[in-house]
């Protein structure tokens, strides 16, 4: 009876390894003040901002800007195939992780973000709309971002 029941313990066990290696790599929320860009170093500290990539293996870059993620992307740092997924903050809900390549982002000199590209991530088209109608700018999809990135580059 002892034999068997450790044998469905381990059985259980060996289950739940196997089912946890197999899980998808997902996000999670920015240590604000405590995590570290990976890119520029500096602490992610302003939780409407604050951007993060997945790697397939699960490993998490966390960075303290869209502009800092978007130049770590256009550096080649990492495969495009080693990328699991990329995260930016909505800066409507802060703290919240959205989808880099589903958001909108606004080039709003009236926005200033945290490395001085004065740029917005907005998780819709509408709310980036309203943003860039009370301040002006430019308004990017994923794509067109890292395009501006490329043509305009980061003081650090």
């Amino acid at each position: 009876m002892k034999k068997q029941f450790l044998n469905y313990l381990l059985l259980f066990i060996s289950t739940i390894f196997i089912i946890n290696s197999c899980s998808e790599p997902t996000a999670r929320d920015i240590e604000y003040n405590q995590d570290q860009c990976n890119l520029c170093q500096m602490k992610v500290t302003d939780q409407r901002y604050g951007a993060e990539l997945i790697t397939k293996k699960g490993k998490l870059y966390f960075y303290d800007s869209v502009e800092c993620l978007g130049n770590e992307i256009n550096k080649e740092s990492f495969k495009s195939e080693d990328i699991h997924s990329l995260w930016v903050t909505d800066y409507t809900a802060p703290k919240k992780l959205i989808d880099a390549k589903k958001s909108y982002y606004l080039h709003s000199e009236k926005m200033p973000s945290p490395m001085g590209m004065f740029l917005t991530a907005f998780a819709d088209k509408a709310t980036a709309e309203k943003f860039q109608q009370k301040n002006g700018g430019e308004l990017m999809n994923w794509t067109e971002l890292l395009e501006y990135l490329k043509n305009n580059k980061m003081m650090m």
